[in-house]
């Protein structure tokens, strides 16, 4: 007596890329967090209160900066007429760039 399947390349295929499809939501997980965490370091500290706001969201696969309950997180960042920009978040995402770059095209290969 014997059994024979057919079609377990395709799923052997689908479970490799599910597999994989997870390697990419790590890490764009792990690239928010980098990058929540080196905007916390850049951020202009007055008050404190733009720093505390600052919350990391992470979902399949986008990543989120956002400030909660701070209004004001903007023209901290772009600056206004008669002040110019600090650019916190702009600092985090340069720096936080490449690594993303070279942890993607490491899980490609």
């Amino acid at each position: 007596m014997s059994y024979e399947f057919d079609g377990l390349d395709a799923l052997e295929r689908k479970l490799e890329e599910m597999k994989s499809l997870e390697a990419v939501k790590q890490c764009v997980a792990k690239n928010t967090k980098n990058m929540g965490s080196l905007a916390q370091t850049t951020v202009p500290v007055r008050t404190g209160n733009l720093k505390n706001s600052m919350t990391t969201q992470v979902s399949d696969f986008e990543g989120e900066i956002s400030f909660d309950g701070c209004n004001y997180a903007k023209y901290v960042e772009y600056g206004t007429r008669k002040m110019y920009g600090r650019f916190y978040l702009k600092k985090a995402f340069d720096m936080t760039k490449e690594q993303f770059k070279n942890d993607m095209e490491g899980l490609v290969r």
